[in-house]
């Protein structure tokens, strides 16, 4: 309903005053209470539009598979949203929920693993440990036993997991016989490391003679790394503007002389030759 006012001025003659205005509605996210087996469970859709009207750009829900709540609430601007027929306008939307229970009886220890990112920079990363969600506050961190490893560690580009599984979980509380274990991975990823090939870009003024630039400058190299099997080169003898050029296959070693040209993303920057007119009388020798 529009808030703004208006003069209406009313003559001696018929009057007729037509008032156009959105008809309030108030939603609500529908709500479902699911048992928990380990598979993805899911809510979506919500009530209260009028059986002719169309809020079909209105979607809400929620989905989860781990026991415990999930609220379906509904994007933020979707009060004073007007329906495709023009003839309502939402004035409440109240969210909903997904509730995903445990069997009776039953207790779902959730484990995850920790994880990290990083970028390679030669350097072993490790990461360690895990957290744990358990769904009955009965049972607790000490009714169970691990026996596994919760670590991975990795020093070149790519991931590695800590290979956690739920058979690395035993329950040890016989006041709780059925107890399940749900395991997400641990790991740690590292990125490639974005390397610069910069060419060397100069002005030179002209001297009849061939000039070159052939140096290039690695930027964002690791500490230890180095830039092999590839050259720079921009070359020229009339005044212009000459392009460089990389050739060659890049090969990058570390300390060690190991090749860890895989751990970077590579950009080549060429630079350019630039030869001016000569300001200085120049001698040409003619044979």
């Amino acid at each position: 309903v529009r808030n703004d006012t208006a003069t209406i001025t009313i003559g001696v003659e018929n009057n007729v005053i037509n008032f156009y205005y959105y008809k309030n509605v108030k939603l609500t996210a529908n709500s479902k209470t699911e048992t928990f087996d380990n598979t993805e469970k899911s809510v979506s859709g919500f009530t209260g539009a009028p059986a002719d009207a169309d809020f079909t750009a209105i979607t809400v829900g929620a989905k989860g598979t781990s026991a415990g709540e999930y609220p379906a609430k509904f994007p933020e601007n979707t009060v004073g949203t007007v329906d495709k027929t023009k003839k309502y306008i939402v004035v409440e939307a109240n969210p909903g929920a997904l509730v995903i229970t445990a069997h009776e009886g039953e207790v779902v220890v959730i484990i995850r693993g920790h994880n990290d990112m990083k970028v390679y920079d030669g350097k072993k990363y490790i990461v360690t440990g895990y957290e744990v969600e358990i769904s009955n506050p009965r049972y607790t961190e000490n009714d169970f036993a691990f026996n596994g490893t919760a670590e991975a560690k990795r020093t070149r580009s790519g991931r590695t997991e800590m290979g956690l599984k739920p058979e690395n979980f035993t329950n040890t509380n016989q006041s709780f016989t059925n107890v399940i274990f749900v395991v997400e991975d641990g790991y740690i990823d590292i990125t490639k490391r974005p390397l610069y090939l910069v060419g060397e870009t100069d002005t030179k003024p002209y001297t009849g003679s061939s000039i070159s630039l052939e140096q290039f400058t690695p930027e964002n190299l690791a500490d230890g790394d180095a830039v092999q099997s590839i050259s720079y080169l921009a070359t020229g003898i009339m005044p212009n503007e000459y392009p460089g050029e990389f050739e060659g296959t890049l090969k990058i070693v570390n300390g060690n002389d190991v090749d860890v040209t895989n751990c970077y993303e590579v950009t080549l920057k060429p630079g350019n030759l630039t030869i001016t007119k000569a300001t200085e009388p120049v001698a040409v020798k003619i044979v």
